[in-house]
C-alpha cells in the first residue's frame, strides 16, 4: 500500500509570502499515517527566496497533518517547518 503525502510551507517571498507544495508517494505497512511516519525532506531554499544559492539546502519538518479531503484515502496534505539541516 502507498499514500501520497503533500508537503505544505510558507516561501520567502516578500512582501505576502505565499504557499508552496510538494508530494512524495511513500510505500506504507498500515492503513493509517501518523505525524512520526512522515520523512523529512529536503528542498532547494534558493528557488523559494529562503535561501542563499551557495547555501540553498532546507530541510522540511512535518508538524501537522490530516487526511486530503480532495481524494481518496491515504493521501495526507502535511503542513512543515523550514529548517537548515
Amino acid at each position: 500500500m502507498v499514500s501520497k503525502v503533500t508537503y505544505i510551507w510558507m516561501d520567502g517571498t516578500e512582501p505576502t509570502r505565499k504557499l508552496r507544495c510538494k508530494m512524495k508517494v511513500i510505500p506504507t505497512t498500515t492503513e493509517v499515517l501518523t505525524i512520526d511516519q512522515i520523512p523529512e525532506w529536503g528542498f532547494d531554499g534558493s528557488s523559494t527566496y529562503q535561501a542563499k544559492g551557495s547555501q540553498s539546502d532546507l530541510l522540511l519538518l512535518p508538524v501537522y497533518m490530516i487526511q486530503d479531503p480532495m481524494t481518496v484515502e491515504n493521501d495526507y496534505l502535511v503542513l512543515c517547518e523550514v529548517f537548515t539541516p
